[in-house]
């Protein structure tokens, strides 16, 4: 085999790889195309379906925070009744008392 036939057989091995480089780069282009797509209907999605359904979701937690009473308040309020009811019990049994006196 002369210099000149193994040139000419290295480079049609070359021209080969060059040829599957060149699909594999077109395949590559084609996925990235495709995740490009992907991407856009994503993003439309989040800005036209997601975005609006959390901004109606916060405003309902803004709503109920402010609706709602402190937990604070409420475990004063609790006190409150429990107080409430000794007193009604103490009561109940001074006018049972007063009763059987009569």
């Amino acid at each position: 085999m002369t210099n000149e036939e193994k040139i000419l057989e290295m480079l049609a091995s070359i021209q080969t790889d060059m040829n599957g480089m060149k699909a594999d780069i077109g395949e590559l282009k084609a996925d990235v195309s495709n995740l490009k797509t992907e991407a856009i209907k994503t993003n439309l999605r989040i800005e036209n379906e997601i975005i609006p359904k959390l901004k109606v979701l916060a405003e309902g937690h803004a709503m109920l925070s402010e609706t709602l009473a402190p937990k604070s308040k409420v475990d004063e309020l609790q006190s409150d009744v429990e107080l409430l009811k000794i007193v009604v019990k103490n009561l109940n049994s001074e006018v049972q008392q007063l009763k059987k006196a009569q």
